[in-house]
């Protein structure tokens, strides 16, 4: 199936390239090959994507190659669509989906830091709808990251730690 999929990429709709993406990387499977030419499809596709399917494709491609994840999520069609639909218009599990998505790229990948802090603002306005879990997932994907914002950052972590206090509390009742 994943050997068809090079042959087969250029008939995908957007959303049909970011779930090939995820889905061979999270797999193993994705091979140079097939990153190339699910990249070169995406472009083509690009402003067609939804927030759902700009996760997905961030989250597939940073998994790969160095070159192509700068290419397509950092420096090219992708992070052009993030941008054009807007951070703040993007669901609090999308922002935590995307945010994990980077903290998974190869150390040194240009542009990701810069990234996820504009995704951590982002996701500052969000604070309070986050479940402790939300909280873990962030707060791992930090341990990874060096975001540029140490109010944000402070702020999230300020809230983890107090959520966290209130289900020992909740637990001990």
């Amino acid at each position: 199936l994943v050997h068809n999929l090079e042959y087969e990429a250029h008939r995908l709709s957007g959303t049909g390239v970011a779930q090939a993406v995820f889905g061979t990387t999270r797999a193993g499977r994705c091979s140079g090959k097939l990153f190339e030419v699910l990249a070169r499809r995406l472009g083509e596709e690009c402003n067609k994507l939804s927030i759902e399917d700009c996760v997905k494709a961030a989250g597939g491609f940073l998994r790969g190659p160095t070159s192509i994840a700068e290419s397509v999520v950092l420096r090219g069609p992708l992070v052009e669509r993030i941008l054009g639909l807007g951070l703040p218009a993007f669901p609090s599990a999308e922002l935590i989906s995307l945010l994990d998505a980077l903290s998974r790229a190869s150390p040194g990948t240009w542009g990701v830091e810069t990234l996820a802090s504009a995704v951590l603002e982002a996701l500052h306005a969000h604070l309070d709808e986050l479940s402790l879990e939300n909280l873990a997932s962030v707060v791992r994907s930090l341990g990874y990251l060096r975001p540029e914002s140490p109010e944000v950052l402070a702020a999230l972590l300020d809230k983890t730690q107090a959520a966290l206090a209130a289900s020992k509390a909740a637990a001990r009742a």
